[in-house]
């Protein structure tokens, strides 16, 4: 469920969590978010891909960091895993899984890559997909869990 709380003056639509930064949330929002989020994908009983654009793209790459079953991979554009003050990030593997972070500041996916990287996943960038998104995506419709 969305906030009708705005995160920035200079964004009009609506907000997951309030915060200056979609990257530096604040705490109390950010994690009423990521709970609404995390009750849905533990309900879905197929193989699914997370993704989202800014402030769904730091939800998606900083839920996935809890390894939900069955996540296969993560698409996110404008956002990377969120940098929230007092915060321990779980340490689960992420072996197997996919993520590609796009259109975000060198220094977000520096960051990103090196902590999913820690948990054995694989980061690549939109460049890097041979065929482009959408074949990479159809290509988890022949996943041996999908």
């Amino acid at each position: 469920m969305q906030s009708n709380l705005r995160s920035s003056d200079s964004y009009a639509g609506f907000s997951w969590y309030l915060g200056d930064d979609h990257e530096r949330p604040e705490a109390a929002s950010f994690a009423d978010a990521i709970g609404e989020v995390e009750n849905f994908v533990l309900a879905l009983e197929r193989p699914f891909v997370l993704g989202g654009d800014g402030q769904g793209g730091v939800l998606s790459t900083t839920l996935a960091l809890f390894a939900p079953p069955r996540l296969l991979a993560v698409i996110a554009r404008r956002g990377a895993i969120a940098n929230v003050d007092g915060w321990d990030m779980p340490l689960e593997s992420l072996a197997g899984i996919d993520f590609v972070i796009d259109d975000v500041t060198v220094h977000a996916r520096d960051r990103s890559a090196s902590i999913l990287e820690q948990r054995d996943a694989r980061v690549v960038g939109v460049a890097d997909l041979a065929g482009g998104v959408t074949a990479w995506l159809r290509g988890f419709a022949e996943h041996p869990n999908g």
